[in-house]
């Protein structure tokens, strides 16, 4: 990593690099998350992506969008550790969820 350590891709060290970044993220959430700053972060993370336009063709297309897109990010939905632990992700830390949940809630 940035600090020049050796370090294995466990939770704590995503998370670690996750939350170097938070500050960094702009609104719209563009952002490289390999080799955050940190002693302890892993260098090579990412968050998945959708990329959706904002305006859709109808009403029902750009709900059923948000409703999906929402239990995505939510905690009970596939934010949830039952679906992560699986494919080995970890949670979208809290201020990436808001910012996800505010981007969601643009689609028209």
């Amino acid at each position: 990593n940035q600090a020049g350590q050796f370090l294995l891709p466990t939770a704590e060290t995503v998370a670690a690099a996750a939350s170097e970044l938070d500050p960094r993220t702009p609104a719209d959430e563009r952002l490289s998350l390999a080799f955050a700053p940190g002693a302890n972060s892993y260098p090579l993370i990412n968050y998945e992506y959708a990329v959706v336009s904002t305006q859709q063709p109808d009403a029902a297309t750009a709900s059923a969008i948000r409703h999906f897109l929402t239990w995505a990010v939510s905690i009970e939905g596939g934010n949830a550790p039952k679906y992560l632990q699986a494919v080995q992700f970890i949670p979208l830390p809290d201020f990436i969820r808001a910012l996800s949940e505010n981007q969601i809630s643009r689609i028209q």
